[in-house]
């Protein structure tokens, strides 16, 4: 590749490279593995940026000749004679925020295990406790499987860059300061990086962040927390609500709809379950109104 630029490719089991570079080309969240000898092998000059160099027959990046050179956001490992070779007297070049048993001294750079999640079936992502994790500089705003960046992997602030091509996604952080975490949105097909806690795509007059705490799907306006099936039973009334897994439910009354006194609790703490719940009153009134609260515990 003379000068043109590769982005969020994969690159894998070729023979006998990956790709080359030259004369200033770039490469860009890429995967290059698995290649039967270098991984990408650079003539005079180029860009290598958020990539994932890991076992190749050879080296993982082999510098022949100079030129300005720039290695940035990359990991390379478990490349079997090297994982960055540079030919006697190659000076002109530089590394930041690299992961590499050989990699030379520079900012950011680390000679740790990247942790990939599963090295053995060539799963060259980042699992979790990877060093990796947001231990980059600025960089593309999407990963090689177009999932954004920076992400909050460490769910620690700030939302900085993963090293390599992939960006680990923490379910359990919120990286957009919206209240609702990065798994669930992404699950769901929200933003992860900007706040939209306060849309409703599916028009049923509740927010993003309402049917993330009631467990309900935001594209589905069928998909709601709402009172149904509401029916007498041995003079109890009873009903039922849409519940979830890893919530709390709160049964509260009235008995006058003008009291402006606070609703009262019949229950709480109702643990949720997938699917529908029932609920009946034990001690009915003549008139009663009720009202169901969900939260997380």
């Amino acid at each position: 590749m003379g000068g043109g630029i590769a982005r969020r490719c994969e690159i894998r089991a070729n023979r006998p490279c990956g790709g080359d570079i030259l004369n200033g080309g770039t490469f860009e969240n890429c995967v290059l593995a698995d290649n039967h000898a270098n991984g990408i092998t650079i003539w005079n000059g180029g860009l290598v940026r958020n990539c994932t160099i890991a076992g190749n027959g050879n080296a993982g990046i082999t510098v022949y000749a100079d030129g300005d050179i720039l290695i940035e956001n990359t990991v390379l490992w478990s490349n079997v004679l090297a994982d960055l070779y540079c030919q006697p007297g190659q000076t002109n070049y530089a590394t930041s925020h690299c992961c590499a048993r050989d990699v030379p001294a520079g900012v950011g750079n680390t000679t740790n295990d990247p942790v990939f999640a599963n090295l053995a079936a060539h799963d060259y992502r980042l699992a979790s406790g990877s060093p990796c994790i947001d231990a980059g500089t600025n960089g593309p705003v999407v990963d090689l499987e177009h999932v954004p960046r920076p992400l909050d992997g460490r769910a620690d602030r700030p939302c900085l860059w993963d090293m390599g091509a992939y960006e680990f996604l923490r379910a359990g952080a919120d990286t957009d300061g919206d209240g609702m975490t990065d798994g669930w949105e992404s699950t769901h097909g929200l933003d992860l990086v900007v706040q939209d806690h306060f849309e409703d795509p599916d028009h049923d007059g509740m927010d993003n962040e309402g049917e993330y705490v009631a467990g309900t799907d935001p594209w589905d306006a069928a998909s709601r927390f709402e009172v149904s099936g509401v029916r007498v039973q041995d003079g109890k009334p009873a009903f039922q609500f849409p519940a979830a897994p890893g919530r709390f439910y709160d049964v509260l009354y009235k008995d006058d709809l003008l009291d402006t006194n606070d609703w009262l609790a019949l229950t709480n703490d109702l643990p949720g379950s997938a699917g529908l719940m029932e609920w009946t009153d034990p001690l009915p009134a003549t008139q009663r109104f009720y009202k169901v609260q969900v939260r997380f515990p």
